[in-house]
């Protein structure tokens, strides 16, 4: 008797989340376990999924790029734009400082144990961070701590993410300086607050937004159990088959296939890769069950054709 495919199980996001520092490897989950705690501390993203994904997939495609350092590192700072929301400048260095922390303190060697330098791609991450701390220094206001002041530059940020990472940044300057006194006598106790409040209301209606475009999508996941697994491995093969492209010719990345089309079918794809992986880790009779029903569907229809212009 044939023995029934077990679908790999949908991950929680908190599953999602473990599973970015509970690999084999103990050198990477000390680096991404590094990244959980300080993006959850700062709270400089809204959801802190988003940067352990970015730094896996950043980290592959350096890697595998490693050859072509200038036009890898150009596509990753790309990529960072092309994020939904695109990350702000202050996310793009917490995203190369960690970057750079692990490629220099990582030792890379290929199977006969060659030691393989990634020191050119190091060396210009380092020069993108330091290009966007210059850019920070040269378009910063002068801080007055004037909450006006502040929602008239908020009224100027392109989405909420920055308008977040602006509030984090001026509360902790204001917190940071308000020690002397001064600071709150000219300003007043509230502007910490005012921020936080304002922070609080801006993850709540982006929040809010996410649960409507969801509401919106006409399409969702079969309720059977393993589609999502199967809709993954399907779109997985059908990005390697190169039959899409961009509008100016390039490739897309993965990452972008799989985001554009999971927004389209109103599918959150952020952890294709973790369930990707998982699925991978099956026998090849698993993997290859959805394949061999798409061949099955494929020949009745031919079948059914030729017969038709038979009659």
């Amino acid at each position: 008797m044939e023995k029934e495919e077990q679908p790999a199980a949908e991950l929680t996001k908190e599953e999602r989340i473990e599973a970015h520092f509970t690999t084999p490897n103990d050198h990477w989950n000390k680096y991404t376990f590094e990244i959980y705690n300080t993006a959850t501390d700062n709270g400089l993203f809204f959801d802190v999924e988003v940067p352990l994904d970015a730094f896996t997939h950043a980290e592959g495609f350096l890697f595998t790029n490693r050859t072509k350092p200038l036009s890898a590192v150009k596509a990753l700072m790309n990529d960072f734009d092309e994020q939904g929301p695109p990350f702000a400048d202050e996310q793009k260095r917490f995203m190369l400082t960690h970057l750079i922390s692990y490629f220099s303190g990582t030792v890379y060697s290929d199977n006969d144990g060659k030691e393989i330098s990634l020191k050119k791609i190091e060396s210009l991450l380092k020069r993108e961070n330091d290009k966007l701390h210059r850019s920070e220094v040269d378009n910063s206001i002068n801080t007055s701590f004037d909450w006006q002041a502040a929602k008239t530059h908020l009224a100027t940020l392109p989405d909420t993410t920055a308008k977040i990472a602006y509030l984090i940044e001026q509360k902790a300057e204001y917190e940071q300086r308000g020690g002397d006194g001064l600071i709150i006598e000219w300003f007043g106790p509230e502007y910490d607050k005012k921020c936080q409040t304002e922070i609080n209301k801006l993850k709540a209606l982006a929040q809010l937004e996410q649960q409507e475009q969801a509401a919106k999508s006409p399409f969702k996941v079969a309720g059977k159990k393993g589609s999502k697994t199967d809709l993954i491995r399907v779109l997985n093969a059908l990005y390697e088959l190169h039959l899409i492209e961009l509008e100016n010719g390039q490739r897309l990345t993965k990452k972008q296939f799989m985001q554009q089309v999971g927004g389209f079918l109103g599918i959150d794809m952020k952890s294709y890769e973790q369930t990707l992986s998982k699925a991978l880790e099956q026998p090849i009779e698993a993997n290859a069950g959805v394949f061999e029903k798409l061949q099955q569907i494929s020949q009745a229809q031919v079948v059914a054709r030729g017969e038709n212009s038979r009659k």
